[in-house]
Formats: structure tokens, sequence, C-alpha cells
């Protein structure tokens, strides 16, 4: 699938605004929202009817100190 600059920003625009954003995956869609965005996090739990963590994508894996508790 070939997906166009302008839903690239658009998608952007909108995680940077706290809202959640749909996408297509080879076997479903996900849901997807800023991590550091605590509203959003709620937006998605609320639509999903829970409370639990949700995955984390992260840039690369020096980041993962700012957001995990490693032992």
């Amino acid at each position: 699938m070939i997906i166009s600059e302008n839903k690239i920003i658009n998608a952007i625009t909108n995680l940077k605004k706290g809202n959640i954003i749909i996408y297509a995956t080879d076997t479903l869609y996900g849901l997807s929202a800023d991590a550091t965005n605590t509203s959003a996090i709620q937006k998605i739990n609320n639509l999903k009817k829970r409370n639990s963590p949700l995955s984390v994508m992260i840039d690369d894996i020096k980041s993962i100190k700012k957001y995990a508790n490693l032992d």
C-alpha cells in the first residue's frame, strides 16, 4: 500500500493534537496515540473499555530508559 504524504502529515497532526489514529496492518486495524500524552492514552483505554498497559513504539533502544523501568 502506498500512503500519500498528505495522509502521513494528517496522522502526525492528529497525534500531536492528542487524537487517536486508526491504521490498517496485515491482520487487523491498530489504534495509535502519543504515548506521552495522558489524555490520548485515556481515550484509547476508554474506547477499549479497559485500563491496562499499552504497547509503546520508540525510535531506538537507547530511548527505552525514558519510558520503562529496567532491572
